[in-house]
């Protein structure tokens, strides 16, 4: 059976035509070692585009670099990773604890990135299936983001 934070990720997603994934910091979304969200929820490997290619740079930027940027300044942020694929990250947070990020999204830039040719063919075939990515779309989605990563981060922690 699903769990309740899993089912408000489906239905978000949906209701915002989002793709949505919670990665956690550290094992601060695990309890006795079980995950709290399913493994569907926790990665990107949904995206046909970041499913392709996946490796340890994904690990790095996702998990890592953006995780710990969130740690220090919780504000939401467009992010672009080695692929060049947009999201909107935002803090998952409970009493000063940054437990994870909220994943939103997943744009294209107009030109694709250097980085291609090391990918394989069929990656840029789903890049470009990708929506254009524009800057008004932060200031759009972080108003009802931000809260809903915060209801979120409650029912987690």
């Amino acid at each position: 059976m699903p769990s309740e934070v899993a089912v408000s990720l489906a239905r978000a997603g949906e209701a915002l035509g989002l793709h949505l994934t919670i990665i956690g910091h550290h094992d601060r979304l695990h309890r006795d070692g079980r995950p709290l969200i399913g493994q569907r929820q926790q990665s990107h490997r949904g995206l046909r585009v970041c499913d392709l290619g996946f490796g340890p740079q994904c690990t790095a930027h996702c998990r890592w670099q953006v995780n710990h940027r969130l740690a220090s300044r919780p504000e939401p942020f467009a992010t672009r990773c080695w692929k060049g694929v947009r999201e909107i990250a935002v803090p998952l947070s409970c009493d000063g604890h940054h437990l994870g990020t909220l994943y939103a999204g997943a744009w294209r830039q107009a030109v694709p990135p250097r980085s291609a040719a090391e990918l394989p063919d069929a990656w840029l075939d789903a890049w470009r299936a990708l929506p254009l990515w524009h800057d008004g779309l932060l200031a759009a989605l972080a108003p009802v983001l931000a809260p809903f990563a915060d209801g979120l981060a409650l029912r987690l922690a």
